[in-house]
């Protein structure tokens, strides 16, 4: 199991520029491995959705999430939907997360979560972001 850098949080930039050699692992394992071994790797990487969440902070982490959203079955990327809850805006705000959002976005077959869960946080963020280019102006 991959461990967080914070551990009360799911998401959370890591402190060094440097890249994670698990996240590249993970990327690597996805894009050469069998179908039968893709298959139970999404499955338990999309289980609870915060160790996706934890990669999509780096340029490989984030390419790993993007196949396990794309690879993964309805209900997989269901469960990896509900897990971006919250975590939307700094994912949009992100280097490399926002990546991952936007295959979020792209291979989710459910529109109605995904309005539920990510259009309204990308809303707020860009309402703010308005407001900050207003009030500057």
């Amino acid at each position: 199991m991959l461990s967080p850098h914070n551990p009360h949080a799911p998401f959370y930039p890591p402190y060094s520029a440097l890249p994670c050699p698990h996240h590249r692992l993970v990327r690597d394992f996805l894009e050469c491995a069998s179908g039968l071994s893709i298959e139970q790797a999404v499955e338990t990487l999309s289980q609870t959705g915060e160790a996706v969440l934890r990669m999509v902070h780096t340029h490989e982490g984030s390419a790993a999430a993007c196949m396990v959203l794309s690879y993964g079955t309805p209900r997989d990327r269901k469960r990896l939907v509900r897990a971006m809850k919250g975590h939307v805006g700094a994912m949009a705000g992100d280097e490399w997360g926002h990546v991952a959002l936007c295959c979020a976005l792209a291979v989710v077959d459910d529109t109605a979560l995904t309005g539920k869960v990510l259009v309204p946080e990308i809303k707020v963020g860009v309402l703010c972001l308005m407001y900050h280019f207003v009030m500057l102006s």
